[in-house]
């Protein structure tokens, strides 16, 4: 039977309950453009945090740090026991902007050597210490200032695509991608399918921002899922869209066909967004955009199956 890998061990999937499924619990990017607000390295300060998501009836947090991003698998582990929170942890390698020694190695190593290390993240654990990831990502590309390439994939993001793809086919975890508000996600697809990625499971990151249902579909119709991810991010540093645009995304995704296919969550990686600092936390969707949710008519059974039953199926390996 497929288990759900967690950092405290694994578990069926009818454990998970409602997840989110692209947080940032421990951090570190600096230096970015986003500076010392990019670093999340309280683990007392995220207990707390990640309680409060716990409160509001959250069950999982889907940790998509990666490999150079301040990854820090004891640190979860900690969090996880002392919060009652599971939490599912990345293996991916971050790009060459973080400026790391991850940087050098990845610039240095073939595709199948880096899909070889992340097999071992899978298997085996991180860094010996024997704490498994449980999917693959975040794997970026696209047109961010985080990005070597604007409005293409560039050599290093498609090795690391590449990497991604040969780790998914030994191991059957899922990978999840970044996008910037959804450039490039059918490339991403496209150079995931040559490799012959299970595109089930496939979450393309970044989407449902922008007033482009028709794209959005147009990514749903090849299999995937899309990450509705940015729910709440309407802050200074980060001008999206209001939540209320979300909303309508998914409304209209649900009423085209794919609600087997959407996932939601709210991407938090600044110290801004902690309510420890006056931000909306990990659990603004639970308290504030389901609540949207259903007053624009989702119903409860379609709330579950986007925040239990599709990470439930996606995460499971």
């Amino acid at each position: 039977m497929s288990k759900i890998t967690t950092v405290t061990g694994p578990i069926s999937p009818d454990e998970l309950g409602i997840t989110q499924m692209h947080e940032h619990i421990l951090l570190d990017v600096y230096p970015t453009r986003w500076g010392y607000s990019s670093v999340l390295d309280d683990i007392d300060v995220s207990i707390e945090e990640v309680r409060d998501y716990k409160s509001a009836g959250g069950r999982t947090l889907v940790e998509q740090t990666m490999r150079g991003g301040g990854r820090d698998p004891e640190g979860l582990k900690r969090i996880s026991e002392e919060s009652g929170i599971n939490i599912v942890m990345a293996t991916a390698f971050a790009w060459a902007q973080f400026k790391n020694p991850v940087a050098t190695q990845v610039n240095s190593t073939s595709a199948a050597e880096l899909g070889e290390i992340l097999v071992c993240d899978i298997e085996e654990g991180v860094d010996n210490t024997g704490i498994k990831a449980g999917f693959i990502g975040e794997v970026g590309a696209g047109g961010s200032r985080m990005s070597e390439g604007i409005n293409y994939i560039s050599p290093l993001e498609e090795r690391l695509f590449r990497a991604a793809a040969r780790a998914h086919r030994q191991t059957g975890a899922m990978i999840y991608t970044h996008t910037y508000q959804g450039e490039l996600a059918m490339e991403e697809v496209a150079l995931l399918e040559e490799e012959h990625v299970d595109l089930e499971k496939v979450v393309i990151g970044h989407l449902g921002d922008r007033n482009q249902a028709d794209y959005y579909e147009q990514i749903a119709r090849t299999g995937v899922c899309l990450g509705i991810d940015h729910i709440g991010q309407t802050h200074g540093m980060q001008v999206y869209a209001p939540d209320s645009r979300r909303v309508d995304n998914v409304v209209t995704l649900i009423e085209r066909g794919y609600l087997a296919q959407i996932v939601l969550s709210q991407d938090l990686f600044l110290k801004e967004m902690w309510h420890y600092n006056n931000g909306i936390g990990y659990d603004h969707i639970l308290r504030s955009f389901v609540p949207m949710l259903s007053e624009a008519g989702v119903t409860d059974d379609q709330i579950n199956t986007m925040m239990v039953e599709n990470p439930a199926r996606l995460l499971a390996f």
